[in-house]
């Protein structure tokens, strides 16, 4: 319902001079002597049923402390009880304040949750178009994250759910697609608490949604990694943002909650960088989820099958308007959310979804009677990496299955005493960093050499073998190359094949020009390539495994290999 902001304040003055008052004609007629220091110790009952915040200290004699107790998942709060006291009198508020005038142990309990009597957890995935609006509704606890855009707003939805004033508004990030609708949010409802990951914009609509912030009268935070955010029996974990970077998506509140056996993950417009930095730290753990908001709209800047693999969600949401000018969501989204098996919806499709828990199942009720997203079988194909030489990649070496379209990034990485020195296979280049796009089968391989073998811009290019005459294929060759910018004279230096030992040529006095080439032929003359050959008559580059070229400077240094 609409706030009447007056009323609560007058309330709250009135609250307040009567605390003032009891306190004044309650207050103990003999002081505790100055100075003397007093231990406060908490437990909990039963063991892991809850935490206590502050968890205990050594404070001044005539301190007062607020202790906050908060449930664990699949329990709920009970009573306070000082257990050196000899009242038997207890405290049924979560939050109690003591005064240390003596020695204090408080006991926190808790009791398991009925399920039966527990009331459910509705989670609303509001159609807002091309934007994000979700509503968590526990009985008269309210929590809003984002808002979509200025229009159409999500006041007149929410206004049939919120009790009393909006316990915690979150906006994950500044875009105006996420905090455009918030503003009117403001100005309709009381707010509690405001969060915020600290991030600004130029826009306009941001200025005005922090105008409406300020003027609110909230109390607002920034969200770090390893926060918690306490709505009532709602306890939300950030995993995002540990420090803002230069990207405003990667910036996004990220937040996992726990309802009794069912997570949920909340990832704002996050990105794959985002997702990687959540992956690699440890303070907050990536978890295991049941119902995945899904990154970003369904782009496939984000949701990669390694954070996909991790959250192993049951069922995947995307937040999209129909028909939007990005294409959301982007089919490699959907393709890995097939593949680890999520039931997929959408509220370009199905409008807005509605997720209701009890904390051990959990239904889904779209809007629009439209069945989950169909995934069609996928498609998956084969990347062997191998390594040749001292050194490793990252994936590591060995046989790996990807759906098809998947780009897959490999990094090498040399051993000590060694660089790395060319990609070949499906893979070519002399970066340490590769991508290959699975569209079939691939096989890739990493050579390292030695730090001690010179550089050279002459490099063994291409081998040729078509197995069209079996066994002589006297029209194999190598192909060198001189990629610099000078000529090289070839005098002295030594092709050979080093799997079988042989054979080998020793050029003659030979210019070779910048950007030309020269082949070597197994036992054909060309004079056009320079009419080298082995004179050999069998073939040499297709009967062992693998068959490796290797070209030597007139100091027998190697400068060049490759592999058929």
């Amino acid at each position: 319902m609409s706030r009447n902001k007056l009323a609560r304040i007058i309330v709250a003055s009135t609250a307040a001079i009567v605390a003032a008052v009891l306190l004044i004609h309650f207050a103990p007629w003999k002081a505790t002597p100055p100075g003397e220091i007093y231990t406060l110790t908490t437990y909990v009952s039963p063991s892991g049923a809850g935490s206590v915040s502050p968890s205990g200290g050594h404070y001044q004699s005539g301190a007062q402390i607020t202790l906050t107790a908060t449930a664990a998942s699949g329990y709920t709060f009970d009573y306070w009880q000082d257990v050196l006291s000899s009242s038997s009198n207890t405290v049924s508020s979560d939050t109690v304040t003591i005064t240390m005038n003596a020695n204090k142990n408080m006991l926190a309990c808790f009791k398991a949750v009925d399920h039966a009597e527990q009331k459910p957890l509705t989670v609303h995935f509001i159609d807002v178009g091309q934007g994000d609006s979700i509503l968590l509704d526990l009985g008269d606890t309210e929590v809003l994250i984002d808002g979509g855009e200025k229009s159409p707003g999500v006041v007149s939805y929410i206004d049939d759910y919120i009790d009393g004033p909006l316990e915690v508004m979150i906006a994950t990030h500044p875009h105006t697609d996420h905090i455009g609708g918030l503003i009117a949010v403001l100005d309709a409802f009381e707010v509690d608490e405001i969060w915020l990951n600290g991030d600004t914009t130029t826009s306009q609509t941001y200025s005005q949604f922090m105008s409406a912030v300020n003027s609110e009268g909230a109390e607002v935070f920034t969200a770090r990694r390893g926060d918690t955010i306490q709505a009532g029996n709602l306890t939300f974990n950030v995993l995002n943002p540990a420090n803002l970077s230069g990207s405003t998506n990667d910036n996004s509140i990220v937040l996992s909650l726990g309802c009794g056996q069912v997570d949920f993950l909340f990832t704002g417009d996050a990105e794959q960088e985002a997702e990687a930095s959540m992956l690699v730290q440890s303070s907050v753990p990536v978890p295991d989820v049941e119902i995945l908001k899904v990154g970003h709209h369904g782009s496939r800047t984000a949701s990669s099958m390694q954070f996909l693999q991790v959250t192993k969600p049951e069922l995947a949401i995307y937040m999209a308007g129909q028909g939007n000018s990005y294409g959301h969501p982007h089919q490699e989204t959907i393709t890995n959310l097939c593949q680890i098996g999520a039931e997929i919806y959408g509220t370009d499709i199905h409008g807005t979804i509605i997720v209701s828990t009890d904390g051990v199942t959990y239904s889904v009720l779209p809007s629009n009677d439209v069945p989950a997203v169909v995934c069609s079988t996928p498609v998956t194909h084969e990347l062997t990496i191998s390594v040749n030489g001292q050194g490793s990649t990252n994936p590591s070496a060995g046989t790996y299955e990807y759906g098809s379209g998947t780009e897959i990034t490999i990094i090498a990485s040399p051993a000590s005493g060694w660089r790395f020195d060319r990609w070949s296979g499906d893979a070519s280049g002399t970066s340490p960093t590769t991508v290959i796009t699975m569209d079939c089968d691939k096989n890739v391989t990493a050579y390292f050499v030695g730090e001690s073998e010179v550089s050279s811009d002459v490099r063994i290019t291409y081998i040729f073998y078509d197995g069209v005459v079996y066994r002589t294929e006297s029209d194999e060759y190598v192909e060198i190359t001189n990629l610099g910018d000078t000529a090289e004279d070839l005098k002295g230096w030594v092709l050979m094949d080093i799997s079988e030992g042989y054979p080998s040529l020793t050029f003659p006095t030979y210019i070779l020009q910048p950007g030309k080439s020269v082949r070597v032929y197994t036992n054909e003359i060309h004079p056009e390539y320079g009419g080298f050959s082995f004179h050999s008559g069998k073939a040499v580059w297709n009967n062992s495994s693998p068959d490796t070229a290797v070209l030597k400077n007139a100091q027998g240094q190697e400068v060049s290999r490759k592999s058929y």
